[in-house]
């Protein structure tokens, strides 16, 4: 199993490709025996505009923060585009930026909502109409605060799924979720869990609904100055998130 985590769901997967502590690159396409037909991927993002990554204000200034965001969503719609080649959708809480379509990848579709709308049933609902752009089908859903999402995430992902899986799940550090997998879309289901009680109750609910389910290893969101800290310590952060978080 690529995942390494189908079925107890006891233990998080193994590593899917790259040592932890690497920072994977968001792009690179992904098999094409795991990647199968209908498959819609979509990244949930706040905005890039003032105001946004309001926990890294500690760090960084308004535009220094809207600058670091802009890069996050960008890598992350970069990683939907290989995953999902015409079904990429960025499900964004707040009205986009001017010219925000011209800084992505070519082929993501954008779907906005209202500020804050990445939790609670406006993200739920925010996040439904994303995955249901391009009609049914298995779906990815994908946060752009975590940085080392990339192509082997993708891939885990859909192995997990060719391999029987209804449903997986990427395990974020602060007990919820950087990534949903699912053979069909769930209601319920389509959000990302947050906090610490978050995946927990996914992985209740999936299993209650007779879901095998798989897991992939954890990752660690951009969300504080100490995870900040933790990726600049990296050597292999990639050059553009390293500048971004210079503020400069």
């Amino acid at each position: 199993m690529s995942g390494g985590g189908r079925g107890s769901g006891a233990e998080p997967a193994a590593a899917v490709g790259r040592r932890p502590g690497t920072a994977a690159e968001p792009g690179g396409a992904v098999a094409p025996e795991v990647a199968g037909p209908a498959v819609t991927a979509v990244v949930v993002a706040e905005s890039p505009v003032l105001g946004c990554l309001a926990t890294l204000a500690p760090l960084l200034a308004d535009a220094a923060r809207a600058a670091l965001q802009l890069v996050l969503v960008r890598r992350a719609a970069a990683w939907a585009v290989a995953t999902a080649p015409g079904r990429a959708v960025l499900a964004l809480a707040g009205e986009p930026p001017a010219g925000l379509a011209d800084r992505l990848p070519a082929g993501v579709a954008i779907v906005a909502g209202e500020a804050g709308a990445a939790a609670g049933p406006a993200g739920a609902a925010l996040v439904r109409a994303a995955a249901g752009r391009f009609g049914d089908g298995r779906v990815l859903v994908a946060g752009a605060a975590w940085p080392r999402l990339g192509a082997e995430h993708a891939a885990a992902a859909l192995g997990d799924l060719a391999a029987g899986a209804a449903s997986v799940f990427g395990p974020a550090l602060d007990g919820g979720a950087y990534l949903v997998g699912l053979a069909e879309p769930v209601a319920d289901l389509l959000l990302l869990p947050a906090g610490p009680a978050g995946l927990p109750r996914a992985l209740e609910l999936a299993r209650g609904l007779g879901h095998e389910v798989g897991l992939l290893r954890h990752e660690r969101a951009l969300a504080t100055p100490d995870d900040a800290a933790a990726f600049l310590a990296d050597p292999l952060l990639a050059p553009e998130l390293r500048a971004a978080l210079a503020g400069a």
